[in-house]
Formats: structure tokens, C-alpha cells, sequence
């Protein structure tokens, strides 16, 4: 059995992709299982909408039908900064879906990451507070999954990446493990490092993710975190390689928010 818990449709305000399109490249690449995980970012800002959901859940509830048999869809979400806002509103979001992944796409405090200017002496306190805002999220927010947690790593350039590579903040990666497993919730192994130059990697890295297992984690995704046909799916392969060569023998899928464990 093979999933892709991480992919973003027209839904998104990233992708402009179909999820008919998803489904069709799905069962042509031999996935049993996916989860159309569309962006939903605090703050909402007119840049970057949430989705119509209750559009989507018809498109994909039509979906379901065509591909009966062949592919299961699930009605995910990623929640972007989600302790800006836990209250009703993302609650009643919240409600009605099979999975939650919670990402820290950026940090109260500091510019947009995609904007910055990163210099070496502002680095170990800018991962420092990034791992310390995953930590804080991780023990008070709703999730099922934390997403990509070297996820901010994509932006720096390549010569800062070498020289602080997230091994390097290895003791509060275990704090950022532990407050996840205390809560009886997950991460996610997501792929899309790997078509990144200046990372070339997975995100985690497989040295973090057998660290998460020595440690007692048990609830693990694999998503390619792909925004269109041509990314969806890109590395699933190698993500579970990696959970394979860190002593994991079965990923996580969920329905309504249960966690279902299968072989891969």
C-alpha cells in the first residue's frame, strides 16, 4: 500500500490543478491511497483565501464515485500558523475532515521567509524560535500530523545549509518529537526537499527521522507535498525508503480523523 497524505488542488491558493487530474496520475503511478490536503493559512489574507469546502467536498465525493475501486480520497486540510486562531472558526473546519496537517509556514516576529535576508549570526536564533514555535504548536494545537518540520531550512542558501544543517539542532528536534508523541499524534515525512537544490533532502532528513523513532514516534505520513500533476507524487519512493531504512514498518492513514497503521 502506498499513499501521498500531502497534495494541494485548484482548492489551493498555490494550485491551480484538478483533483481529476490528481486521481488519474494517482492510480497511473500505482497509489492505493491520497489526501488532498488544500492550504488554509492564519491569517487569511486576499493573496491566499481558504478553500470553498464545501465545494471541493462535492468534487470529491463525485470523485469517489468515478474512482471506486481504484483510488480512496481523503478529505484532508493544511493549517498554516493554526495558533494564531484556535478557536471556533478553524473548529468548525475542523469537524468534518479526515486528516489535519499543522505547518509552521512562518513566524510571528519575523518577515515572510521567502522575503528574508539570511545572514550566519541570525541563524541559530531564527531555528531556535522556529523549532520553539513548533513545540508550542505541537502541544496546544489540533493536528493529526506536524508538516514538514525543516521546512524553513528550504530558504537558506546552500553555504548556511551546510554549515547548520537542521541535525544541528538535534536536542530541540527531540523536545519538537517528544510534545508529538505525548499527545498520541504524528509528523510527516514530506518529499518535497527533494527537488529543491539547496536542500536535496528530505524533511525531515533521515537521521531526524530515526531519531523520531528511537524516541517512541509512531504515527508517520509520506506526502510529495506536490502543487500540480507534474510535482504530485515526486519522492514518494524515497520517503519510504527512508522510514524503511529508520526501522519503521508501517506509515499512517486516517479516516475522520483515526489513525489506520499499514505495511508499505
Amino acid at each position: 500500500m502506498i499513499c501521498d497524505y500531502h497534495l494541494h488542488s485548484e482548492f489551493s491558493f498555490d494550485s491551480s490543478e484538478k483533483i481529476e487530474n490528481i486521481c488519474e496520475k494517482a492510480i497511473s503511478a500505482g497509489v492505493s491511497e491520497i489526501a488532498i490536503t488544500d492550504h488554509a493559512e492564519w491569517p487569511i489574507r486576499a493573496e491566499a483565501p481558504w478553500p470553498d469546502f464545501q465545494r471541493r467536498s462535492e468534487v470529491i465525493s463525485r470523485c469517489r464515485e468515478l474512482y471506486k475501486g481504484k483510488l480512496e480520497i481523503r478529505e484532508g486540510i493544511e493549517v498554516g500558523q493554526p495558533w494564531r486562531n484556535p478557536g471556533n472558526e478553524t473548529k468548525s473546519v475542523l469537524s468534518d475532515i479526515d486528516f489535519v496537517i499543522a505547518s509552521a509556514h512562518e513566524l510571528d516576529g519575523y518577515p515572510d521567509p521567502r522575503a528574508m535576508t539570511y545572514t550566519e549570526d541570525m541563524i541559530i536564533p531564527y531555528f531556535n524560535c522556529y523549532i520553539d514555535q513548533m513545540i508550542s504548536m505541537a502541544e496546544n494545537c489540533d493536528y493529526d500530523v506536524i508538516g514538514h518540520v525543516t521546512y524553513l531550512f528550504r530558504f537558506l542558501p546552500i553555504e548556511l545549509v551546510e554549515k547548520y544543517p537542521p541535525e544541528s539542532f538535534i536536542k530541540r528536534y527531540e523536545m519538537l518529537f517528544l510534545a508529538v508523541i505525548r499527545r498520541n499524534k504524528g509528523i510527516e515525512v514530506n518529499c518535497s526537499g527533494l527537488r529543491m537544490p539547496a536542500v536535496k533532502n528530505l524533511l525531515p532528513s533521515p537521521q531526524l527521522l530515526g531519531r523520531y523513532k528511537e524516541l517512541g514516534g509512531k504515527f508517520i505520513t509520506v506526502g510529495s507535498d506536490g502543487h500540480s500533476c507534474r510535482s504530485a507524487f515526486s519522492g514518494i519512493e524515497d520517503g519510504y525508503a527512508a522510514l524503511k531504512a529508520a526501522g519503521f514498518l508501517e506509515a499512517t492513514a486516517f479516516e475522520k480523523r483515526k489513525a489506520i497503521q499499514y505495511r508499505f
